[in-house]
């Protein structure tokens, strides 16, 4: 796939929902969110942004396809935040469902690696758990979800 990201900059419309969507292949690389964090002024420039779509918040991320991007930089005048999407699914009947997913809030780059590593190791350990029919996928979510809550900024339906 190619360390896909997704951008959402603000519409100058006067709402604070409606987004413009972008999406880069190999910005989400580790030096593209290191540049991100460190603000340096080209850190998203350099990156061939494809225009998607205009979109409210909330309808995009309910949509989204969370195996798809592994960043979501929302770009405002104050900044860039850095998300880590996470999909919640586990098995291979859950790939039918690419929507199921959170967005991770993180703040460094540090951070950002260290969430990436961790979720991905929790998502392994659970589902090896759910492949031997230990747990169920719901409670390997669930558990997941539970572990992860104090960075979810968007709960899962």
């Amino acid at each position: 796939m190619g360390e896909r990201a997704l951008a959402a900059c603000p519409v100058a419309d006067g709402t604070s929902t409606t987004f413009e969507w972008y999406t880069a292949q190999w910005a989400a690389t580790r030096e593209a969110v290191r540049d991100v964090f460190d603000q340096s002024s080209d850190a998203l420039s350099r990156y061939d942004w494809q225009y998607q779509r205009r979109e409210e918040w909330s309808t995009m991320i309910d949509t989204l396809d969370y195996l798809q991007f592994e960043a979501l930089y929302r770009i405002s005048c104050s900044g860039v935040q850095v998300y880590l999407p996470l999909w919640l699914g586990f098995g291979p009947d859950d790939r039918t469902a690419p929507s199921t997913g959170t967005l991770l809030e993180t703040h460094s780059e540090t951070e950002f690696e260290l969430v990436r590593e961790q979720s991905q190791r929790l998502k392994t350990t659970l589902g090896k758990a759910v492949e031997a029919e230990a747990i169920s996928p719901d409670a390997a979510r669930n558990i997941l979800l539970s572990v992860l809550s104090s960075r979810l900024c968007q709960y899962p339906n």
